[in-house]
Order: structure tokens, then C-alpha cells, then sequence
């Protein structure tokens, strides 16, 4: 996510064809995309506020769509555990 948001939107530095082709094509020519992405993105984990954000909004919206929701048995899921180990990446 931080590389489509970062690349295609933000910096405009790749089309969303390319991104798109590039792994979908095993990166043959297209070794500066390849280089690019493992170089020159935003990654999480890495004390990096971009990336973070970004986890960060995805797990939010992860948490709010599970939260409550009965599982298969019917019993409440288990979001509070999965939230209890992911607090570091939210602010809630």
C-alpha cells in the first residue's frame, strides 16, 4: 500500500500500469521499478510516519469492520486479543 500510495499518487514516479505489470511480469525489464520499490519506499516497522500511517488507517478500518461480529459459533470475535497485540499501531 505504501508503495501504490507513495510512487503512483504521491510522487507520481510510476504509472499504476507499471506497478501493476511489473510484478505481475516477474520485474523482466523493469529493473529500476524493481530498484525503486525495494529502495526508495516507505516501509513499516522502520520508525517511518509515512508507512505508519498507512498501517495504521488499515488496521483501524480492519478493527471497525470485525469488531462484535460473531464468528461462526456465534461468539463475539476475537478483536480484543488481535487488538491487545496490535496497540502499538493504533492510537485508540
Amino acid at each position: 500500500m505504501a508503495a501504490l500510495k507513495f510512487h503512483v499518487y504521491d510522487r507520481a514516479s510510476v504509472t499504476m500500469d507499471a506497478l501493476r505489470a511489473g510484478p505481475r511480469e516477474r520485474f523482466r525489464d523493469a529493473e529500476r521499478l524493481r530498484q525503486m520499490l525495494l529502495n526508495r519506499t516507505p516501509r513499516y516497522g522502520n520508525d517511518d510516519d509515512y508507512a505508519d500511517d498507512i498501517m495504521r488507517r488499515l488496521f483501524d478500518a480492519y478493527f471497525d469492520a470485525i469488531d462484535g461480529r460473531p464468528n461462526a459459533k456465534g461468539a463475539r470475535t476475537g478483536s480484543i486479543f488481535f487488538r491487545r497485540q496490535c496497540m502499538f499501531i493504533s492510537d485508540r
